[in-house]
């Protein structure tokens, strides 16, 4: 039986609406299911932000309406975590969560991946963003643009590379993020060279390159078109399908140096009980494929297997 750690994260200052903040503790319901497929989860706790929600921010100067010791509590605690011989999974919380896993992540593994698969980059700068969330912020703190780590995130003991950072599926960009990863020549695979190429020929490109060296992977659940992942804030057309990450996660499970997986942006709290069951479902199809080696992976077929819409009747 495979074993992996797991951090709940209940972060949902970085957007604008609630039920982010307990996505952690619907998925912990699912546990029993998972251990029955041969995937044992080790709780290790929670962390939580006590700020209000939309914490905007459209300037470096106003980083600091945000209380950012969550932040670093979960930043330290990760780095404990990725010292345990077990993978983790960090479980948000939106996407500003990265700023500790990620930021983690590089600290313990400076010349490590990291695999973003999202609809957006996420690398605006504050005076940048048209909508002044955190969570469309992350990887321009991470990556340090314009010095905004430097100046502003001195907790932040390593930042990411851009030639280390790999995104798949992203398709909204803003202008000033087209600028920002074209300049650094970041790698990006879109949903149209998934379609043209096709997610196997594009995972195994990713695979042979990261191969060797510790990998993070940062899942946002809206990389996924909405038909298959409704409950999420900022949904996108045209995504990826529960194939594409299928095919992935059964790719990468052969990985041997995966450290850690971010799991980000569903709410449980956005639409009916059945779209949010398709969207925990989604995210555990995911985890199903991604953690199991060997070849044992043996599939989620529906989603009544997976989650009993029931269960989700109960709404923030």
């Amino acid at each position: 039986m495979k074993e992996i750690n797991f951090l709940g994260l209940g972060f949902e200052v970085g957007q604008e609406q609630s039920g982010l903040k307990i996505s952690h503790e619907y998925v912990r319901q699912h546990f029993p299911f998972l251990k029955r497929q041969g995937l044992k989860i080790v709780d290790r706790g929670e962390i939580s932000t006590h700020d209000p929600r939309s914490t905007k921010i459209h300037s470096a100067q106003q980083v600091h309406k945000v209380d950012w010791n969550p932040y670093k509590e979960a930043y330290f605690q990760i780095q404990e975590l990725l010292q345990r011989p077990e993978a983790l999974l960090n479980w948000g919380g939106d996407h500003s969560v990265a700023l500790a896993t990620v930021g983690a992540f590089c600290a313990q593994n400076p010349e490590g991946y990291v695999v973003w698969i999202d609809a957006h980059t996420d690398i605006n700068l504050p005076e940048h963003s048209l909508s002044g969330n955190l969570h469309g912020m992350p990887l321009a703190i991470l990556l340090n643009v314009h010095n905004i780590a430097t100046k502003h995130f001195p907790w932040l003991g390593k930042t990411l590379s851009p030639e280390n950072l790999i995104y798949v599926g992203v398709r909204d960009l803003d202008p000033f993020e087209k600028e920002i990863v074209q300049q650094l020549g970041i790698q990006a695979f879109t949903t149209t060279d998934v379609r043209t190429q096709g997610m196997s020929k594009i995972a195994h490109q990713i695979f042979d390159k990261v191969a060797g060296r510790p990998t993070h992977i940062s899942f946002d659940i809206d990389s996924l078109s909405p038909e298959f992942a409704p409950a999420t804030g900022v949904p996108v057309q045209d995504g990826l399908s529960l194939e594409d990450i299928e095919i992935f996660g059964r790719i990468f499970c052969r990985h041997q140096k995966l450290r850690s997986v971010d799991v980000v942006e569903i709410n449980p709290a956005i639409g009916s009980a059945n779209d949010v069951a398709k969207t925990y479902f989604a995210a555990l199809k995911f985890l199903m494929s991604i953690f199991y080696q060997g070849g044992i992976y043996d599939g989620i077929s529906r989603p009544t297997q997976a989650i009993n819409s029931a269960s989700m009747e109960s709404r923030p």
